[in-house]
């Protein structure tokens, strides 16, 4: 860890001294590339480089960093099998388990990270739940993400929605508003339209987290913001053109004869 104690992790401390969290993973990065065996060392930050590209939405690169870390250190460090265990969960879009695998009791250096990538990540479902529903309940809101139905209700009045005879009115994204490439735009939407249709049709929790081997090579799909989801909507025609019950249902066929073979 000597000859990487250098310019790299400079780098690493400031940025986290200025919470600068999308370019910390690709910092961590560039110091291991100083010290090839520092992932052998306990005294890396093994969880917070993994959470770091987590944040940054780099998921094929954590689940790479995961594969490369020596056993020994994944044995020794519990928030490093924390953070992989979320990584787990946000990587098939668990959203049920991914709020309480956030809930880890993480170290002090970690901790600021985990909280700052939970907004990001809440940020992200307001951003789904603006196109797939019109009106929700502050509790269901909240149970999407994973906070009590009073912080939802804030969480709602921040972005501008009001709440009216105890429902949340919920403000679509105003036209052009969207980040990304139309193919991405059109995914999400995608995306929104099947989640609503899994909530009306099948109606049930997951008892326990989906489980996905990410140590395992496979082919990597093209949508970085639905890296699990995304392909099942590609054959589907115009952005914005709803699904009919036929094709929703066929999804859901074709998901629940997808996910053994995702192991």
């Amino acid at each position: 860890m000597a000859a990487a104690e250098g310019t790299a992790l400079a780098k690493v401390a400031a940025l986290l001294e200025e919470r600068s969290y999308d370019r910390l993973g690709s910092a961590l990065d560039e110091a291991e590339l100083e010290e090839p065996s520092a992932l052998s060392s306990e005294q890396w930050p093994h969880a917070l480089h993994l959470l770091a590209h987590i944040y940054a939405g780099r998921l094929e690169d954590a689940r790479f960093l995961y594969k490369r870390t020596p056993d020994a250190a994944k044995a020794a460090s519990p928030e490093l099998q924390a953070a992989f265990a979320l990584l787990q969960r946000v990587w098939c879009k668990d959203y049920q388990h991914i709020w309480p695998a956030l809930q880890f009791g993480w170290s002090e250096q970690v901790q600021p990270l985990a909280a700052a990538l939970g907004e990001r990540l809440r940020g992200r479902m307001l951003d789904l739940v603006s196109r797939a529903y019109g009106t929700i309940s502050p509790a269901k809101l909240g149970a999407l993400l994973g906070c009590s139905a009073e912080e939802a209700a804030a969480a709602a009045a921040a972005r501008g929605w009001a709440v009216v005879e105890g429902l949340v009115e919920v403000r679509p994204p105003a036209p052009g508003s969207g980040t990304g490439d139309a193919a991405a735009q059109r995914s999400l939407q995608r995306l929104a339209e099947y989640v609503v249709h899994l909530e009306a049709e099948e109606h049930k929790k997951l008892e326990e987290p989906v489980t996905v081997n990410l140590e395992s090579e496979h082919e990597r799909v093209e949508d970085p913001e639905v890296p699990m989801l995304s392909s099942l909507f590609d054959k589907h025609s115009a952005p914005g053109e709803p699904m009919s019950k036929e094709e929703a249902d066929a999804e859901v066929d074709r998901l629940k004869k997808m996910a053994p073979q995702v192991q």
